[in-house]
């Protein structure tokens, strides 16, 4: 999660078109289907996470050429009561040409850092799903018990995507990128015996005058470890389905801390495999790759080139034929320093840390989180948040691969 502010410059050649703005919208995610990109985003009444209220769709027919959007409208099936909506994650069942817009209901106001520091989850794992495009929505289902189970109770909190998810053409495996805080309470704040020091009860008591253990033990007071845990780690991991979506699994977390994160299957060796690309606060992406279509990852070498700003900031990641290989393709904001200048990264040899080339800058200035689809074999979208003069947006692009550098 995280603000941005600032400009933003056009990039020649480029003509972005704003899809959600006058009011405050964050965390896009984008799905190509059949002619019809479908661009989600959370509505909020700020900027803060907490004020998320619902998920908005805007639906954009590609007609002669040009893409033709309905409109805003507010997904009132993906609601849940006091729960606000949060974090879309669309992924589609090209068998059953079905639809699934998954994302996470937060209880009230509590916030994700309030989640993170008490080691208390608030968060619920929901989804509704579309067979006709994003027409008409069913209602909505709730797969906290069912999938996440009794292992909820060690998570602070958690979210899937945001982004896209997908579905593997190697079994076709339906797969949802996600990540959890990994509560410790019980390791941190409980390691410590609350009464370990002698209190008065421990000296030995005159019977001839008023007992002084009469007094309040010192125990009685607040321990020190009833403060609230600050040690909860983000890990990130996928739902997987191998049912078309008729149930769910929860896969092993990656080794070390991060994110944020979406997933993108590759061909390597003759084998396909899932790759990930995650969120991290330590200066640049974690990537990782999958040999067993999510079940668990291995970590890659560490790459400086693929940045990131102190805070980290969320990126989108697909993958795509290009003859003979498979190449991925990453979006992300390109500055160290801060959330700005959002650019568009290629990489030819995927299990190649050091393959990805330099980014083709799709938005100068102030940039945030988005997410990239690709349309054909040529053409790519992304959806993307920047900020104007006067507010914060999310603007639609479209490029060609062509306009890459160093293609």
């Amino acid at each position: 999660m995280g603000n941005s502010t600032g400009r933003h410059r056009e990039t020649p050649g480029l003509s972005p078109t704003p899809l959600f703005t006058n009011t405050f919208y964050r965390i896009p995610a984008l799905i190509y289907i059949d002619q019809t990109f479908l661009a989600f985003a959370e509505k909020r009444t700020s900027i803060k996470d907490e004020h998320a209220k619902v998920l908005v769709l805007n639906r954009g027919k590609r007609q002669n050429g040009s893409v033709q959007w309905s409109g805003v409208e507010e997904l009132k099936e993906a609601k849940m009561l006091d729960h606000r909506t949060m974090n879309p994650c669309p992924v589609y069942d090209e068998k059953n040409k079905r639809l699934f817009l998954f994302f996470i209901c937060v209880r009230g106001g509590i916030t994700e850092q309030e989640q993170i520091k008490s080691g208390n989850n608030a968060a619920r794992l929901c989804y509704i799903t579309s067979s006709d495009s994003g027409e008409t929505w069913s209602e909505l289902t709730d797969l906290t018990e069912s999938v996440i189970g009794d292992e909820i109770h060690n998570w602070a909190t958690f979210g899937v995507g945001p982004g896209h998810g997908l579905q593997m053409k190697d079994g076709g495996r339906l797969i949802v990128p996600a990540y959890a805080y990994m509560c410790c309470a019980k390791l941190c704040c409980f390691a410590k015996l609350c009464c370990a020091k002698p209190c008065c009860c421990a000296k030995p008591c005159c019977f001839s005058k008023p007992c002084s253990c009469a007094k309040p033990c010192c125990c009685a007071k607040p321990c020190s470890c009833a403060k609230p845990c600050c040690c909860a780690k983000p890990y990130s991991f996928a739902f997987y389905s191998d049912d078309h979506g008729a149930n769910w699994s929860v896969g092993n977390k990656l080794s070390v801390e991060s994110i944020e994160c979406e997933m993108a299957e590759v061909n390597s060796e003759g084998k396909n495999v899932l790759y990930c690309s995650a969120r991290s606060t330590k200066g640049h992406r974690v990537e990782a790759f999958s040999e067993d279509k999510g079940e668990s990852f291995q970590i890659m070498k560490s790459n400086a080139k693929l940045v990131e700003p102190p805070n980290g900031c969320q990126g989108s990641v697909v993958s795509f034929q290009h003859g003979n290989e498979t190449w991925l393709m990453f979006s992300h904001t390109t500055d160290k320093k801060e959330r700005k200048n959002l650019g568009i990264y290629l990489n030819k040899t995927p299990k190649n840390p050091a393959g990805w080339a330099e980014p083709y800058i799709i938005n100068h200035g102030t940039s945030g989180y988005s997410d990239v689809v690709q349309c054909d074999q040529e053409n790519f979208a992304c959806l993307l948040e920047r900020t104007t003069d006067n507010s914060k947006e999310i603007v639609f692009v479209e490029f060609k691969l062509s306009d890459m550098p160093n293609l």
